[in-house]
Parts: C-alpha cells; sequence; structure tokens
C-alpha cells in the first residue's frame, strides 16, 4: 500500500482509498515516501553506524524479457516507482520502451551515490527494481542534509512519527507552510511523481521568465515552449535546505537566486526533472571553478551550444532554476568541495564563484541548494 505526506496539513494519505490522518502521534510508524535509515529507538542503542550503507551491488537493469509477462496495469506501477509520468501513453510498447530507457544499468563512475547513517530521514524519488533507490537526506543531526543519489533499498526502513516529528523541530520555528508547494502550481493526482505544467509566453508568470531569458542573449531565438517543473520532493529537498541555511546567523535575502541558468541536452534535462543535478556530469564541460554543478547569472553564458547541446531539430533546452548560493568564495580548477569558512565547526561556503565582487558564475556542491524550476525549449533562427 502506498500513502504519501502533506506536509501542508502533516496527514498521512492512502493513495488508493485518498484517506487521510495525522502523523504526529507518538509511537505510529509512517509508511510513506520519506523514509529513516534504522533510526534508533529507546531499545536499540547499538552502533549507530550498523546500518550504513552496504557494498555497491551490480545493477542490471530490466530487459524486454523481464518485461513481457506485465500487464499494463504492471508496468505503470514499474513507472510510478520510476516517477515517471506515463498518463499520456496509451500502447503497451511504448510503455516497456519508456521502463527500458529509464531502468538501464546504473553506471556508478558517473552517479550519484548516497551514503547512509543510522537516524537520518532520507526522502525517495526513484525505486528500481534491482533494489536500488535514489533520494535526498531532508534530516541529519550530523550537518548532512542535502546530499542525493542512489542506495539500497533493503538499508532504509519505515519513518517514524518520532523522527518526523524530532525532523520538525529541527526546523525552528519555521512551520509546514515553508515545506508547502507554491500557490502557481496546477493541482497534481500523484504529489510523488513530476509532473511537467505549460506556462503560457505572455501571462505574468511566463513573460517574466522569458524577458529575464531574453535579456542577455545576442541573438533573437524562437522560444518554442516554458513548463513548470512540479517536483514535490524535490522542491521540499530544496525547502529544507532553505530553511536551514536562512536560520544561520547573519543569513541575507540575497542567499538565494529565484532565478539562475543552466544549460543541457534534452535527454538529461528529463533526468533533471526527475531527480535533480548530478554533479558527476560536470566533468563533461569545463571545470575552471569547481567540480560542481554550475550555474549562470546570465541566460548568455548557458545558452552556448557547448551547454544546451541541440537535439536533431535544432532545439536547446535551459533549465531556468532556483538556487541557495549562500555563502561563497573563489574557486579553483577541479576542487570538489568548497574552502572552509568557518574553522572551528569545519563548515565549508556554500557555492565557488568566478568572482567575488560580482559573480556571473555560481558552481554547487548540494543537491538540495538547486531546485529547477522552469524548462524553456528554443530555437536559433539566424536572425
Amino acid at each position: 500500500m502506498k500513502y504519501a505526506i502533506h506536509f501542508d496539513d502533516m496527514k498521512q494519505e492512502n493513495q488508493q482509498s485518498k484517506f487521510k490522518r495525522s502523523v504526529l502521534r507518538e509511537g505510529d510508524s509512517v509508511d510513506s515516501y520519506i523514509n529513516v535509515q534504522g533510526e534508533n529507538t529507546d531499545e536499540d542503542d547499538g552502533d549507530p553506524n550498523a546500518a550504513s550503507t552496504s557494498g555497491l551491488k551490480e545493477s542490471r537493469g530490466s530487459t524486454a524479457q523481464d518485461l513481457a509477462p506485465l500487464s499494463a496495469k504492471d508496468l505503470r506501477a514499474r513507472l510510478d516507482n520510476l516517477n515517471i509520468q506515463h498518463e499520456t501513453i496509451t500502447e503497451r510498447g511504448s510503455l516497456i520502451k519508456l521502463i527500458l530507457e529509464e531502468e538501464k544499468p546504473l553506471d556508478f563512475s558517473i552517479e550519484d551515490t548516497l551514503p547512509l547513517v543510522k537516524g537520518q530521514l532520507v526522502q525517495v524519488t526513484k525505486r528500481r527494481t534491482d533494489g536500488y533507490w535514489h533520494g535526498s537526506i531532508i534530516f541529519d543531526d550530523g550537518g548532512n542534509d542535502g546530499a542525493a543519489g542512489w542506495f539500497r533499498g533493503e538499508n532504509v526502513m519505515k519513518a517514524t512519527a518520532k523522527l518526523v516529528t524530532k525532523f520538525q523541530k529541527s526546523l525552528d520555528g519555521a512551520g509546514s507552510d515553508a515545506l508547502a508547494t507554491p500557490s502557481t502550481w496546477s493541482p497534481q493526482k500523484d504529489q510523488m511523481t513530476a509532473q511537467m505544467s505549460d506556462v503560457g509566453l505572455t501571462t505574468s508568470e511566463g513573460a517574466e521568465r522569458v524577458t529575464a531569458f531574453l535579456s542577455t542573449l545576442s541573438f533573437s531565438p524562437d522560444v518554442i515552449s516554458l513548463q513548470r517543473i512540479q517536483n514535490v520532493p524535490m522542491w521540499q529537498s530544496y525547502a529544507v535546505k532553505k530553511i536551514t541555511m536562512m536560520n544561520r546567523s547573519g543569513a541575507r535575502d540575497n542567499w538565494e537566486r529565484p532565478i539562475a541558468f543552466h544549460g543541457t541536452d534534452e535527454d538529461t534535462a528529463k533526468k533533471i526533472m526527475q531527480q535533480g543535478f548530478n554533479r558527476n556530469f560536470s566533468g563533461l564541460n569545463a571545470t575552471y571553478y569547481g567540480k560542481g554543478v554550475y550555474f549562470a547569472r546570465d541566460a548568455s553564458y548557458s545558452a552556448s551550444t557547448t551547454y544546451a547541446r541541440p537535439n536533431s531539430r535544432g532545439e536547446q533546452h535551459m533549465f531556468i532554476c532556483r538556487v541557495l548560493v549562500g555563502e561563497y568564495c573563489i574557486g579553483r580548477k577541479d576542487v570538489r568541495a568548497p574552502d572552509v569558512v568557518d574553522a572551528t565547526t569545519n563548515r565549508l561556503y556554500d557555492t565557488t564563484v568566478n568572482n567575488l565582487a560580482n559573480p556571473e558564475i555560481f558552481v554547487t556542491y548540494h543537491d538540495a541548494q538547486v531546485y529547477p524550476e522552469y524548462l524553456i525549449k528554443f530555437k536559433r533562427t539566424g536572425r
């Protein structure tokens, strides 16, 4: 049975019957998409690392032979677990093709893995049939929240209401409203599956983003579409990271940039919409300011065909993102993390940049620092 947690009212919803109940009763367990790695209980005072992630196992993926006996209902359930939209697909063969594309064997030379430690609260976004799940840490007493990647599903268990309560208290009074999705979002039938919503280019929402996109370009493209990305688990991970960052002493409003750009190719864009940015892909392009994920102040940088690589129809893709830049330092070629900002706690800067006085490039190192809010598709016209 599947359940979802609604942080706006802290209710647990049965996804089949739609019945809701409170999740904050002491002692209840929460069977949700928010999972914990072997939380310590009053009866369990063992090694806190005893349930940490085991060694990586082979990721075999799915084959056409595996899928052949499955009904269309089973295929759609498999796509639900992968957090992939499929409502508009009617042919069984197309459902199988989509699963085969998404369940190729994982390549851990480029895919992030997520080391887990007992007591962490993990938000799951994908579940593969070879035992690998993808998610991000939204609560960790050790301060490692925000990390995301693949891990073995057998290493997590249902989150208890006690841990969810502890997580809420860690928000320092921010309340569930801080985790609520934006009011501009369209209704979603399944909050655990990312949804793409078309945004009219001439609406106030669309015009603001298109204007920001066009303002620094040296050419006049045809803007084909603008889509809003509605990924509830990813948004809530971002919201938790924002609360944590803004609760620091000296926090400023400009630690969040509401508009930053990231160009990519069409296939990678599909992955980013479902599971966020993968830092390991940074090596495909320049790493002058660190081995993280790059975001530009100006769309003119991200519109380069080096980053926004055209598809066979000449169409390019660019994300308009919210980025928690926080405190930043100058980046250096190939560094894997920012410098230390506080030697007493070994806390690092949040991002690296190309210029302290007037940064044009921001490099992030934590997945939850970024939310890909819109995807704009455009084409150069030669004008």
